[in-house]
């Protein structure tokens, strides 16, 4: 059967960039999707299977990865025990950022700025009790302490807490109504718990406080496509690409309405332009796959859902596409055995999923 008379109805979602895609919980939409979340400079990884916001219903494919998008960074604290030269992270070395705020607190168990420094550095390896251990330990040595909050409230949207998001994000909000990602996460958690109309009031407020942040577009796009305004997301995505052009998360939602209204080619040239941004990431694949399953090229979708299944073993959603590409290719041997992988991991479709 043609592939392009085909309706796949996913939930669509935004990448969820992380360091590694095997350790995020999934989240849970109106309508499921086959590939999962994800964040840019924020946070950790999820397994390939999950949820996002934002629902397309797409005439070939509507699938996406995603996580909760905020533009959290790591934080860079100071505090009176040790010198701003002590203080200050090496970017991008997370292995030498824990053990920097590690040595700080054990100098001063009561320097809450570097458990927050710390926090934010488990929540990007997805070590997300400890992470969350660390905000706690900050926030009772100083209640007021800035970035405690809002680094909770975006290690609780990882683990799928929603509602506990939204209500630490409302405390951090209540402390400092100038904290971006406070806002991101609050709207992020909102799109989850099917509030677009409400996500739209907070990420307005995030763009008053910073008009030229990429993830705040990206997060305005989501909240759209969930309420299948697909031109003004579409537009919300292009912001979020003038923005930052290397912010690989845009691409990704881009190909993703552009899969939705029927635009496979683009698509897949917006899912190349993420991969090469962020090759780590599983569901850029998936939902590449889908859209090449759309052109008939199945030996690309394929390909991709091998290096899918490589990243992540354990995602049960990468099997059942693959054994939908192998059957495609008349290999039922090799669709079999994926789907007797998709039974053993307990996936179950979404019902108004048709490929």
């Amino acid at each position: 059967m043609n592939l392009n008379t085909k309706k796949i109805v996913l939930s669509t979602m935004i990448l969820c960039f992380c360091i590694s895609c095997s350790k995020k919980p999934k989240q849970s939409s109106e309508t499921e999707q086959i590939a999962a979340k994800k964040t840019d400079s924020t946070a950790p990884g999820s397994g390939t299977a999950g949820t996002t916001a934002g629902t397309t219903a797409g005439t070939t494919a509507g699938t996406t990865a995603t996580i909760p998008t905020t533009g959290i960074t790591a934080a860079n604290p100071t505090s009176s025990s040790t010198s701003d030269a002590d203080k200050k992270p090496v970017k991008g070395d997370l292995a030498s950022d824990l053990k920097m705020y590690s040595a700080n607190i054990a100098k001063d168990p009561k320097d809450a700025a570097s458990y927050v420094g710390r926090g934010l550095s488990y929540e990007k390896l997805g070590r997300f009790d400890e992470s969350l251990a660390d905000f706690d330990k900050a926030l009772a040595i100083d209640p007021d302490i800035s970035g405690a909050h809002s680094g909770k409230a975006q290690t609780l949207l990882w683990q799928g807490k929603n509602s506990a998001a939204k209500s630490e994000a409302d405390r951090a909000i209540k402390q400092n109504n100038k904290d971006l990602s406070a806002w991101e996460v609050r709207a992020n958690a909102l799109i989850y718990m099917n509030q677009p109309e409400l996500a739209l009031k907070d990420i307005a407020q995030a763009l008053k406080v910073n008009n030229k942040q990429a993830s705040v577009y990206e997060l305005q796009s989501q909240a759209l496509r969930k309420l299948k305004r697909n031109e003004e997301a579409l537009a919300a995505v292009n912001k979020a690409i003038e923005s930052d052009a290397k912010f690989a998360q845009s691409y990704n939602s881009r190909a993703i309405i552009y899969s939705g209204m029927g635009r496979n080619k683009e698509a897949i040239a917006d899912f190349n332009q993420a991969a090469s941004l962020r090759p780590e990431i599983p569901d850029i694949y998936l939902n590449r796959a889908i859209s090449e399953m759309a052109t008939h090229e199945y030996k690309a979708a394929l390909n991709d859902c091998d290096k899918a299944v490589a990243m992540s073993p354990k995602a049960g959603d990468a099997y059942f596409l693959r054994a939908k590409v192998w059957r495609a290719l008349n290999n039922v041997a090799a669709a079999e055995k994926d789907e007797k992988m998709v039974d053993s991991f307990g996936y179950k479709p979404p019902k108004n999923l048709k490929i």
